[in-house]
């Protein structure tokens, strides 16, 4: 990668504590709050409701088949 030992040790360090950030940040409630703090209180129902649409989506597909 072009980066030395202690700068490429560093950078596997960082990625690996993020990983709980990560986890945290993908939770339902913490991810309504940002949501809600990004774009707004209607943006949690549109976002809802295109998940459930996303997971009808394969269903749909089968019976047209």
């Amino acid at each position: 990668m072009g980066v030395g030992r202690v700068k490429g040790a560093l950078s596997v360090l960082a990625s690996k504590a993020f990983l709980s950030i990560a986890y945290l940040m993908q939770r339902p409630l913490f991810e309504r709050y940002v949501i809600r703090l990004m774009w707004g209180p209607d943006a949690t129902k549109l976002i809802a409701s295109a998940r459930a649409l996303h997971e009808e989506a394969p269903a749909a597909r089968a019976d047209t088949a």
